[in-house]
């Protein structure tokens, strides 16, 4: 996205993929409290669906295991099949 003013847009449409594939309603978002997520736009879109917004400690991707995790397995994996081994 070359333009944070996007994020709204990109947000109605991905919530809406997503709740159609899973056939869920998505319940939390979490994002680092950046200011694309947390302006009024945002906001109000988010309150409207019912969907709670969760901050997490911003620039700190230990605090997300999920992405902790899947950056150790990338990087094990890079470092197993490395060709200057």
């Amino acid at each position: 996205m070359k333009e944070k003013s996007k994020v709204a847009q990109h947000l109605h449409t991905f919530v809406a993929q997503v709740e159609l594939e899973t056939g869920q309603k998505l319940k939390v978002l979490r994002s680092d409290g950046g200011g694309e997520y947390t302006a009024r736009e945002v906001q109000s879109f988010l309150k409207e669906k019912g969907i709670k917004h969760k901050l997490t400690t911003a620039d700190t991707l230990q605090h997300n295991g999920v992405a902790e995790r899947m950056n150790r397995t990338l990087v094990d994996s890079v470092s197993r099949s490395s060709p200057l081994d």
